[in-house]
């Protein structure tokens, strides 16, 4: 066995880490995994990117405002189911531009498209989803064997790494909820943190947190680190 690594996955790679974790083929390399601002359900989160709403484990619902990234990600993902084929590779670079925030050569891209197309986009670029929120659906309905296998949610029973899972409270493209999740799939016997921090957002920095804030982080950082120092003690081979 080749020598073992701390993973760290940001983002919905936060979810695509512990499945690997769980992987017969890849848990003899991982030592442990640090999991920020994962998804568990990835239509559930879908879901949230164009209702606002999203479910916790206890029944209640966490309402808040989806970030504009989320829908043109998943319209991006799946082009095909909104754009037709004489469009598609002129919809694809325009909306590949408008992710990377380059606004005005998406437009340039934009004007290759027919007029209908060019109306749908035009949407996106005034930030008015809620007129694609049909097709969004059915999009998120037609692919869901396919985002089944690459969601934590149900997954995870194999998984024997230590995990640590951080989250954003403010994160509105994986909303915090999704921690909750995680902390019910991952089993309680490798799950040595987990925290949802007002410090941070998706995976940046929010404003100046509070001192409770820095400090539960800096807690939580420093199991991480101890973690790491171990498995690099491990590593170590005795003189002979």
């Amino acid at each position: 066995m080749g020598q073992q690594v701390g993973v760290l996955g940001l983002s919905f790679a936060g979810g695509l880490s512990l499945l690997a974790a769980s992987d017969p083929q890849f848990e003899p390399y991982i030592r442990f995994v640090v999991s920020v601002g994962a998804h568990d359900d990835l239509e559930r989160v879908s879901e949230f990117l164009i209702t606002n709403a999203i479910p916790r484990p206890d029944g209640t619902t966490l309402q808040m405002a989806a970030h504009e990234y989320g829908p043109l990600v998943l319209i991006y993902s799946h082009v095909e189911d909104f754009f037709p084929p004489a469009d598609l590779t002129a919809a694809r670079e325009t909306l590949r531009l408008l992710l990377w925030e380059q606004v005005d050569e998406s437009r340039k891209q934009a004007e290759r498209l027919s007029a209908p197309s060019w109306q749908k986009m035009d949407l996106l670029y005034k930030h008015d989803v809620d007129a694609l929120t049909g097709e969004m659906k059915q999009a998120i309905l037609r692919h869901h064997a396919e985002m089944s296998p690459v969601s934590p949610h149900g997954h995870l029973d194999s998984l024997h790494v230590p995990v640590f899972l951080l989250h954003g409270a403010a994160d509105n493209v994986i909303p915090p909820s999704e921690l909750l999740w995680l902390q019910h799939d991952v089993p309680s016997k490798v799950l040595k943190g987990a925290l949802i921090s007002q410090a941070i957002s998706h995976v940046s920095m929010e404003r100046e947190p509070s001192f409770s804030d820095k400090f539960r982080l800096v807690h939580f950082m420093a199991q991480v680190l101890e973690m790491a120092d171990d498995s690099r003690a491990a590593d170590v081979k005795p003189l002979r």
